[in-house]
């Protein structure tokens, strides 16, 4: 069963919403490896026609259990602070010219996003509910995150 772009869209601005309240990101990875679930994307391309990455994270550890099954049988349920999330993983992402495909569901649907717009959507999210950005690294990290991933944006 295939599912529109506005129910993944809806799934994934809850994605950000959750994500930004309770300041926790949920992935799965296999055990003693640094190896995590990951996809060929729906639909971006690498310039050889390759389909772009995508590593796989979600607002619950209930919801990436759902997907615990099958080719991820194996993994287990890895948990990140967000601060984690937006200062590492979104920028690292980013740097592989990788995808973040959030909240997906058990038949492996989700939306598939930028790791720089993740980061910015977080950012906005904070703004919007007037809760203070979670920092783990750098105290100004905030402000450089958000002017960087901009200018990145523009120079695409």
């Amino acid at each position: 069963m295939l599912q529109n772009t506005a129910t993944l869209e809806k799934r994934y601005q809850q994605f950000i919403q959750t994500i930004c309240q309770n300041e926790q990101v949920f992935a799965l990875k296999l055990p003693q490896q640094d190896q995590y679930a990951f996809l060929p994307s729906a639909h971006e391309e690498y310039e050889d026609g390759e389909p772009v990455g995508v590593v796989c994270f979600w607002s619950s550890a209930a919801r990436a259990r759902d997907c615990c099954r099958e080719e991820w049988a194996d993994y287990e349920i890895a948990a990140f602070g967000l601060a984690e999330f937006l200062e590492s993983w979104c920028l690292m992402l980013a740097g592989d010219g990788l995808l973040i495909g959030a909240e997906l569901d058990r038949n492996l649907f989700g939306w598939e996003a930028e790791p720089v717009d993740v980061l910015l959507d977080a950012l906005d999210e904070f703004k919007r509910i007037g809760k203070d950005i979670p920092r783990q690294y750098f105290d100004n990290i905030i402000t450089l995150l958000e002017r960087e991933s901009r200018q990145i944006l523009e120079d695409d």
